[in-house]
């Protein structure tokens, strides 16, 4: 496995573990977003090396060294918190404007209720006009 495989995964598996600390104290909008780049350039350039060396040296996987074994592991573990850090980052943004939007939803009173030609009343909420302004 060459060198730069090598650079590339530790510097992924430390933009992983950097996440994660800026997602646990709060998020910096602009930190996480340089983050997501950088471990978007680290992983295509990752994938590339891995088929390069799928196709020129088969097996090589089976040949890695123990050191490269545990960078693996670490990479992974690595991987796994993270993803689960961001999963948890997304749900708490969806609840957050699930909440957003009842709140608004109760303010404006967008209800409408629809008599049909039997008698039957349908109602039925329109959804609350909602903006959100981020700066990237």
């Amino acid at each position: 496995m060459s060198e730069a495989m090598v650079e590339a995964m530790e510097a992924l598996t430390a933009l992983m573990d950097e996440e994660c600390t800026l997602l646990k104290g709060g998020v910096d909008h602009q930190g996480v977003a340089a983050i997501a780049a950088a471990k978007q350039k680290l992983t295509a350039r990752l994938e590339a090396q891995t088929v390069f060396l799928d196709r020129e040296e088969p097996g090589w996987r089976e040949r890695l060294s123990p050191e490269m074994l545990h960078l693996t592991r670490q990479m992974q573990q690595s991987a796994a918190r993270n993803a689960a850090m961001l999963r948890r980052q997304i749900e708490l943004s969806r609840d957050l404007l699930d909440a957003i939007a009842a709140e608004a939803q109760r303010l404006t009173g967008l209800r409408v209720d629809t008599y049909g030609d039997q008698g039957a009343i349908s109602r039925f909420d329109q959804p609350a006009p909602l903006a959100i302004n981020a700066r990237a």
